[in-house]
Formats: C-alpha cells, sequence, structure tokens
C-alpha cells in the first residue's frame, strides 16, 4: 500500500490518507471488483442510486430490522444480482467481499471479507470479525456480542473484587474497634485495680499509723503513771 502525507498523494481510487497510508475499500464478486470512491457505488444528493447498489440485506437481517438498501427494481441494479421486493439481498452464490486495509502485528495488509450483512456460518468470514446468531456478517460499527460478553465478565469481576474489598476493609475496622475496646478494658481494669491497690495500701498505711499512735499513748500514760 502506498505511503502518503495527504489524500493528494494517494491514487484516485483511495479513500484518504490515513496514518501515512492510503485507505483503500473495494467491493468485489467473484474476480470484479469497484472501489467505493468510484461513484457507480455512491448515491448522488438526491437519494438516486448511480450504477450498482453494493449493499445488502439477508431475510434475518431484514427481519431483524438491522438493514436496508436503496430501491431496486431489478437484478441488474444490485452487485450481489439479486433483486427480491426492491431490495438487494445477499447471494450465496455470489457473496459480496470487501477488501480494505489492516495491519497484522503492526505491518499495513489488505483484508478481505465478507462485507456487512452477508450471509455467514462462523466468525472469520466476516470483515468485522462477527457473524451473528442469525447468521449474517454484523456491521463493524456495531458492538459484537462477544465484546459485550467480556466487557460483562470484566464488569463482573470489577463489581466482585469491589466487595471483597469492601466486606475487607470493613471486617478490619471491626476488628480495630474491637481491639481498641479490649485495649481500653484492659487499661481501664488496671487503672481500677491500681487505684483500689493503692487505697488499700493508704487504708493499710493509716491503720498502721493509728495503731502505733494508739500504742504511743498507752506508752506515755503508762510512764505517767508511774
Amino acid at each position: 500500500m502506498h505511503s502518503c502525507k495527504g489524500k493528494k498523494d494517494c491514487p484516485k481510487d483511495s479513500q484518504d490518507c490515513i496514518y501515512d497510508r492510503c485507505y483503500y475499500k473495494y467491493f468485489c464478486r467473484d474476480d470484479e471488483c469497484m472501489s467505493n470512491s468510484n461513484s457507480t457505488l455512491i448515491y448522488n444528493k438526491d437519494s438516486k442510486v448511480k450504477g450498482l447498489i453494493v449493499d445488502v440485506c439477508t431475510p434475518e437481517a431484514i427481519k431483524s430490522k438491522a438493514c436496508s438498501t436503496p430501491a431496486c427494481n431489478s437484478n441488474d441494479e444490485c452487485f450481489s444480482k439479486s433483486c427480491i421486493n426492491n431490495i438487494c439481498m445477499s447471494n450465496n452464490s455470489l457473496p459480496i467481499i470487501r477488501c480494505s486495509n489492516d495491519y497484522v502485528r503492526g505491518i499495513p495488509t489488505m483484508k478481505c471479507k465478507r462485507k456487512a450483512y452477508e450471509h455467514c456460518e462462523k466468525d472469520d468470514e466476516c470483515f468485522s470479525g462477527y457473524c451473528t446468531d442469525e447468521k449474517f456478517c454484523n456491521d463493524s460499527h456495531n458492538v459484537s456480542k462477544k465484546n459485550i460478553t467480556v466487557l460483562t465478565y470484566l464488569l463482573k469481576l470489577v463489581f466482585g473484587f469491589s466487595c471483597i474489598i469492601l466486606i475487607y476493609t470493613a471486617i478490619y475496622k471491626i476488628k480495630i474497634y474491637e481491639d481498641e475496646e479490649k485495649y481500653n478494658l484492659t487499661v481501664k481494669k488496671l487503672s481500677s485495680e491500681k487505684y483500689s491497690s493503692n487505697t488499700q495500701n493508704e487504708n493499710a498505711f493509716n491503720e498502721f499509723s493509728l495503731k502505733n499512735k494508739n500504742n504511743i499513748e498507752i506508752n506515755e500514760v503508762d510512764i505517767s503513771d508511774s
């Protein structure tokens, strides 16, 4: 693919210059390919189709209201060569392949897979990488079911981890509170015991002092009597 600094550096069939590379988008059926920049694949300002209609739908996509195409009147107006009820339909015998820029391990390459709303059986058949349960290629601009599943799993994982942290924090705070209560009770008990011991010692000392005082008084009386 051509390197570029701007759109003017790219060929006419290029869409634009993106990330210093000319960006291309082709739609192919068998060995026939048409550029998306070609006027035969775009609509004019009056919404009238110019040339072939490249969009397609499957019955399942129409049923799920996920798809529509410009109105067609004959098979020749559809790139898929299948016009049913004024809608260009996916043609299993002639699937439309989208080819656009892609990167594999950082190396620019051209990726070619079935375009949006083509019939599919598995994910790797689609340019978007997602084949729906209704068996049509999902639009690459939509979030695939796999991405939704992964996102849901990650959200559940984050929610569960957050709950674990909250529970652990609550238990930790309760334990700290209980330890503080035990410490306060121990300090209070020790203070009470110390106060009781001091009171007992003081009482004993007072009792001893009183007893000695009485003995002294008795001795003084005995001496005076003598």
